[in-house]
């Protein structure tokens, strides 16, 4: 990640890192609100999706429990809007985690989400509202941190094909990185999006 510096950009959007030269694709924001997302909880998914999109196929017709309860997600079940992407909005802030028990071990794109002050159930990574470090981002998810003076925090996006496996602000910057956080920061692994005037 990182590249070349560059000013302006696109939307107005000031940039510090990203690729130099030539034309690019860019990868577009799935959300500006929560209003532009959609819940999905059936017995296959939990996941938030923006509004106008159909949900996956989910062949199983009969549970016990959808997949929001089995996974824990707080209340109130509604989708959220960060960084551009629609998420359900688990809890995975490891740092509220108060409990003595041994952290369970995750599959590759999923981490551990917080259920009150203890380790809840693996879920999509991307599914999270805040997650606490970018480790728990996959390889192939980018870590973006909104980044200002009083609250902020980091999330797993996936990384968009029109990117060519490179995160940079000249590719995702202009989709994860909203008013007013829409100063765009490469760094290792990381996007930055910071809001000076907050």
């Amino acid at each position: 990640m990182g590249g070349t510096s560059e000013a302006g950009g696109m939307g107005g959007m000031s940039q510090t890192g990203g690729m130099g030269g030539g034309q690019m694709a860019m990868a577009k924001a799935e959300c500006a609100s929560d209003q532009d997302c959609k819940l999905i909880n059936n017995c296959c998914d939990c996941m938030g999706l923006p509004s106008n999109s159909p949900a996956p196929l989910c062949n199983q017709k009969l549970c016990k429990a959808t997949t929001c309860a089995i996974q824990k997600l707080p209340l109130p079940l509604v989708a959220q809007c960060e960084v551009g992407r629609c998420v359900a909005g688990f809890n995975c802030k490891w740092a509220d985690v108060l409990c003595k028990s041994v952290q369970p071990i995750c599959p590759v794109g999923e981490t551990n989400s917080v259920v009150g002050t203890c380790w809840g159930p693996c879920v999509p990574a991307t599914q999270c509202e805040f997650i606490s470090t970018c480790k728990q981002c996959s390889p192939t998810q980018v870590c973006v941190t909104k980044q200002a003076k009083i609250g902020g925090g980091r999330h797993c996006v996936d990384l968009p094909g029109e990117c060519n496996s490179s995160a940079t602000c000249g590719c995702m910057g202009a989709s994860v990185c909203l008013k007013p956080f829409d100063t765009c920061a490469a760094k290792a692994n990381e996007l930055v999006c910071s809001c000076p005037n907050c």
